[in-house]
């Protein structure tokens, strides 16, 4: 029950600083991008319960950090052959 709570309690933080900074932009040309990136967000803070439960958000992570490896393990071969 704790853990709905804690969630519940992100979602609102969430939409209190969403709001917050929709807000505070000065200009509304940044506002389509802002909002799909805060939109991103959501979605994942959605999920996390879901990803929690099945245990994904360590294999996500996992996925994630090999390919920024590869991504610079290419980046430096790449490097290396313009020398």
């Amino acid at each position: 029950m704790e853990a709905l709570y804690a969630w519940v309690r992100n979602l609102a933080v969430y939409f209190i600083i969403i709001s917050t900074i929709i807000n505070a932009l000065p200009d509304n040309r940044y506002v389509k991008y802002i909002r799909f990136f805060l939109g991103m967000l959501l979605i994942l803070l959605i999920l996390q319960p879901v990803l929690d439960f099945f245990d994904w958000t360590q294999e996500l992570d996992s996925a994630y950090y090999t390919q920024m490896m590869e991504q610079e393990w290419q980046e430096q071969v790449e490097d290396m052959g313009q020398s």
